[in-house]
């Protein structure tokens, strides 16, 4: 581990530890940190999500938006003034001809800025098991992994953005903006590692591990949000600028000829996150007041690793994921503010994960090559959430928001909060 100290005969080596003789006996909290890139991951995925939601909210406000009555147009004819002496002459009454269809509502079509804040919490608990070893292993020796990690993610997210009106045709917009946030998770973890079947092994019975991991930083990007009719598109281009630090402790469940070696340490590295997320929906209207709109987007991650992060047994990788799933919308009124309540049931699934894998491949040594904990590839999961949004008028709204979701070795839930202005 970078920064880390171990006991007398043993060393780290691309995030594993080794005895210099029996080499890629595993260490538990080499385990736990290369699992690190599942959870950082995981942290720009839930800040990802706030900003897609923020992204869809405004999107939902303008149009929803509906100017006051248009201004007097040129063509019209001038009211006729009344003096104090002669009343006005009397105009003969006109008979409006039935319409077809209600007039197309007048939009400021001149940029209009805006400018919004979300707050969001996050709790995400991971357990993982797996194995490495079986035949491989030296005398057949097998080792079972068994890693839970809990974390708490907190941050702000906060973007400027120009509202464009009838860009391509009538009544569509286009909203083009920057958004900048910063985020920090805390992350625990505690993972064994068992030994058994072995003839002949070093290791005998269960090593034990505990730690604690910051994953923070800043990040910046652009979006941008396009609806026309019931058709609309989210896209956001972002980077988040993470700093990752490790603390553990771990003691080695060795046998009686190598003692009971423990190690304990610290070690960091940073990472930056590459990420794009884009939704499509189309909205179909239920009654004047209930809607249906059902979506489907993909997120691509792409994690570049500083150099130190080797010794943490991370390295560079990406990951495509892919949801669908549908929202519908309740509009209502209070007074003059107007309600819009959304509840949204996604399915995702991360179809392609590179790198990241946890495997001896670096040490050569008797579990070379080995996978150890699985990633998260191809597993489907569920998620559902409520949001209830206020707009009070003159270009003034604020949100609530809950969420949760699970799978297999996954278990999550968080809320956000936020505030809109549109000048």
């Amino acid at each position: 581990m970078n920064g880390g100290s171990v006991s007398s005969g043993f060393s780290q080596s691309a995030g594993l530890c080794t005895d210099n003789v029996h080499g890629g006996a595993f260490s538990s909290a080499a385990l736990a940190s290369q699992a690190i890139g599942d959870v950082q991951q995981s942290t720009t995925q839930q800040a990802t999500t706030a900003t897609m939601d923020a992204i869809s909210a405004r999107r939902t406000e303008e149009a929803n938006r509906r100017d006051p009555a248009p201004q007097q147009r040129a063509s019209d004819p001038a009211p006729v003034r009344q003096s104090a002496s002669r009343p006005a002459a009397r105009r003969p009454v006109v008979k409006a001809m039935p319409m077809k269809a209600p007039p197309i509502p007048v939009y400021d079509t001149g940029p209009r800025w805006g400018v919004w804040a979300h707050g969001f919490g996050d709790y995400e608990r991971r357990d993982s098991l797996g194995a490495a070893g079986g035949a491989t292993g030296p005398g057949g020796q097998t080792l079972n992994i068994d890693l839970r990690q809990t974390a708490r993610t907190g941050g702000m997210i906060g973007g400027v953005d120009l509202t464009f009106r009838n860009v391509f045709g009538g009544g569509d917009g286009l909203i083009v903006g920057l958004l900048g946030g910063y985020m920090e998770s805390d992350i625990s973890f505690n993972t064994t590692v068992t030994q058994t079947g072995a003839a002949v092994s070093p290791i005998a019975g269960t090593g034990t591990a505990s730690g604690k991991v910051r994953v923070s930083g800043p990040s910046a990007g652009v979006y941008y949000t396009y609806f026309n009719g019931g058709f609309s598109n989210d896209t956001t281009f972002k980077v988040d600028f993470l700093s990752i630090g490790l603390n553990f402790t771990e003691v080695f469940a060795y046998n009686a000829g190598f003692g009971n070696p423990s190690v304990s340490g610290a070690g960091g590295t940073d990472v930056n996150n590459f990420v794009v997320a884009s939704n499509f929906q189309y909205r179909f209207p239920v009654s004047s007041t209930v809607w249906i709109e059902p979506t489907a987007g993909f997120r691509y991650v792409n994690s570049q690793y500083a150099a130190s992060a080797a010794g943490l047994g991370l390295q560079n990788g990406e990951a495509w994921r892919v949801q669908g799933g549908a929202r519908i919308g309740f509009e209502s009124m209070w007074n003059t503010t107007r309600i819009t309540t959304t509840l949204t049931g996604l399915a995702y699934s991360d179809v392609s994960v590179v790198g990241g894998v946890i495997s001896d491949s670096a040490t050569g040594g008797a579990f070379a090559g080995t996978a150890v904990l699985p990633s998260d590839q191809g597993k489907v999961r569920g998620q559902g959430i409520a949001r209830v949004n206020f707009d009070y008028g003159n270009g003034f709204s604020t949100f609530v928001q809950g969420e949760v979701r699970g799978g297999q070795g996954l278990f999550g839930a968080g809320g956000r909060a936020g505030v809109r202005y549109q000048f």
